[in-house]
């Protein structure tokens, strides 16, 4: 199934400059419902008031981290079906595979390019039923 533009993405990473950068490919892509957070924790709270139908987060953020943000994720019935994009420097097999064990539908590693990102993206929706 194609990616629909009016899906709400939330970018979770605590660097603006790489929040901002994900904005700029999103919106080239034609995506413009996009929510933000600089935190697992700000994700978590924005989680359980929006409706989010895909998250993009970062590994490592403070105080709740992107692998404890997925888990919490996964393991809450109405979030458990979002899909949701690991973005890390972490790009050894160890931490890709803890990722796909814990849930994450995919996994970009930085430095990433546009190009990437929105292929990424559309293989999650062309695998969704």
């Amino acid at each position: 199934m194609p990616v629909r533009l009016d899906i709400c993405i939330l970018l979770v990473d605590d660097n603006h400059t790489i929040r901002g950068l994900l904005r700029e490919i999103l919106a080239y892509a034609g995506f413009h419902n996009i929510e933000e957070a600089e935190s697992g924790d700000a994700a978590w709270s924005l989680l359980e008031k929006e409706k989010i139908d895909l998250v993009i987060t970062d590994w490592n953020m403070q105080p709740m981290d992107g692998l404890t943000l997925l888990r919490k994720i996964r393991h809450t019935a109405a979030t458990k079906d979002i899909p949701v994009i690991m973005l890390t420097v972490n790009t050894q097999k160890q931490y890709v595979d803890k990722a796909l064990k814990n849930g994450a539908n995919n996994f970009i590693a930085k430095p990433f390019d546009r190009d990437l990102v929105i292929k990424k993206i559309q293989i999650i929706f062309d695998r969704s039923p």
